[in-house]
């Protein structure tokens, strides 16, 4: 089969090449893929995790060609997204037919205030969902009010977080910080999402979108902050 992979001496590091058919467990569905969106996160971060020639790919929308021999997942036909490298029946979530909408900005989508960087935030919050790390992770913490809690997503800053756990536990009321990670048995989430996408109520933030022979182009677009976003690759029927 042909797949997108992993290659450190191509442009972005990917490129278009054939792959081993997969072999399923009992679990396991096997999914024609339609599209693939890239994450900074599996973009930036595959020096020394990932090797040559493995398939890339996160998310990934598509049709189910074989279900789970054990019944565990959605039935042959069935549209589904995904997430992960392998498709266990727990981890793939039907879907309704997809529309692709793009919102007219932040405002339109609920928020009542927009700022550039912590330094114009002048109160505390409850909450933090914060994608970037690093310096900016430990000033959003110091940010928190009594009970509030950091999500930390992701590290786009490539930089490590430090905080200073004393002055912390000086003004410490029951403030946390916790990280984010991915586990198993998501269908039930993704589920649910593209409920919300089906009756308007999600906006999947698309911010490119284009055949997965531009991977290239769209991985350092993103790496390069210039996808506001999601970027999406559409693989040929």
């Amino acid at each position: 089969m042909q797949a997108l992979v992993y290659d450190p001496d191509q442009p972005a590091g990917l490129r278009l090449a054939e792959a081993a058919e997969p072999v399923l467990a009992p679990d396991q569905a096997l999914v024609e893929v339609r599209a693939i969106s890239l994450n900074f996160g599996e973009l930036a971060y595959r020096t020394g995790r990932a090797q040559p020639g493995q398939v890339h790919g996160w998310d990934a929308a598509g049709v189910v060609v074989a279900a789970t021999e054990d019944g565990s997942g959605p039935a042959t036909g069935t549209p589904v997204v995904t997430f992960g490298w392998t498709v266990p029946g727990r981890a793939a979530a039907p879907c309704p037919r997809r529309r692709w909408r793009r919102g007219a900005g932040l405002g339109r989508l609920g928020a009542t205030e927009i700022v550039i960087g912590l330094a114009d935030v002048t109160g505390s919050v409850y909450g933090v969902l914060d994608n970037v790390g690093g310096q900016q992770l430990a000033d959003a913490f110091s940010l928190l009010e009594r009970g509030g809690v950091a999500l930390s997503i992701g590290k786009a800053s490539g930089q490590p977080t430090t905080i200073d756990l004393e002055r912390e536990r000086h003004r410490s009321s029951g403030q946390r910080i916790e990280p984010f990670a991915m586990g198993s048995g998501l269908a039930e989430d993704l589920g649910y999402l593209v409920r919300l996408l089906d009756q308007g109520q999600l906006d999947p933030q698309i911010g490119w979108r284009g055949s997965w022979e531009r991977a290239p182009e769209a991985a350092e677009a993103l790496l390069s902050r210039r996808v506001a976003g999601k970027a999406v690759l559409d693989l040929p029927a």
